[in-house]
């Protein structure tokens, strides 16, 4: 509970100093990343859960596989780009 609650709080304390900064050009925007493929992730599922954890794992998400680093690194990249110059509070 105290988990999803805290995800929640960062989620809307993004939205609400996106919109107190926006006026002065800043921009704010978060990464609320879910389960992710890191190499201590891959040592505690692989003791808890088998060598195939993250096969299973993937399976089990819509898209078809957990978040990676580098998906999270692009996620990053973009945001800190000119692209998103027009996005903020997401």
């Amino acid at each position: 509970m105290a988990y999803s609650a805290s995800k929640a709080a960062l989620a809307a304390m993004t939205k609400n100093n996106a919109a107190e900064l926006a006026p002065k050009g800043i921009r704010v925007n978060g990464v609320n990343m879910g389960w992710c493929l890191t190499e201590n992730e891959d040592k505690l599922q692989r003791k808890n859960s088998g060598d195939d954890w993250a096969i299973k794992a993937d399976a089990g998400v819509p898209i078809g596989r957990i978040l990676r680093p580098e998906d999270v690194a692009a996620t990053v990249g973009f945001l800190l780009s000119d692209a998103s110059a027009m996005m903020t509070g997401s």
